[in-house]
């Protein structure tokens, strides 16, 4: 009688089983990545999507275009500002000239074509932008689809009489 009672006992108190550990998904709010309300860095963020060959992959080519628009955007803004310094220096000698009684015209051609070579840079840098940011939005999709198909299923008890026994069924 003692196992029977044990056996109803555990019956009616784990009434919730989960044959797999729940995990939580990935959310990405205002270009911040979180998992369980922390904020994840990218270094944290690859080793979790590794798990799935896609969603790495999707994450080295979110990492690759990052870069490499990070880099041109970079390199546009310094030349922008090495452009506002030979500007600035040209209307220096301008000033210079013209305090000492030469009116020559200062050569602000160098600063004008360094500044659009910049612009031009961080316009570019825009498509490798968006475009890292979207295989990134698609790697953290394909990890939570994942989560979500293989996510906790309930499992369930049921007391099983047959012929002169007693049993428990536990279905996953």
């Amino acid at each position: 009688m003692k196992k029977y009672s044990i056996i109803i006992l555990l019956c009616f108190c784990f009434n919730n089983l989960f044959s797999q550990i729940e995990v939580d998904s990935i959310t990405i709010v205002k270009k911040t990545i979180y998992q369980n309300s922390k904020i994840l860095e990218s270094w944290e963020l690859k080793p979790i999507l590794s798990t799935n060959s896609a969603t790495l992959y999707d994450f080295k080519i979110y990492k690759r275009n990052n870069f490499t628009g990070t880099a041109l955007k970079t390199t546009g803004y310094l030349s922008i500002l090495a452009a506002s310094f030979l500007t600035l220096a040209a209307s220096l000698k301008e000033t210079s000239d013209f305090s000492n009684g030469n009116f020559g015209k200062a050569d602000y051609s160098a600063g004008l074509r360094l500044s659009v070579v910049g612009l031009g840079l961080v316009i570019s840098s825009i498509p490798f932008k968006n475009r890292g940011k979207k295989h990134l939005k698609r790697s953290i999709d394909i990890y939570n689809s994942g989560i979500k198909d293989t996510g906790h299923v309930p499992g369930s008890f049921n007391l099983v009489i047959n012929s002169g026994q007693l049993g428990v069924l536990v279905k996953f």
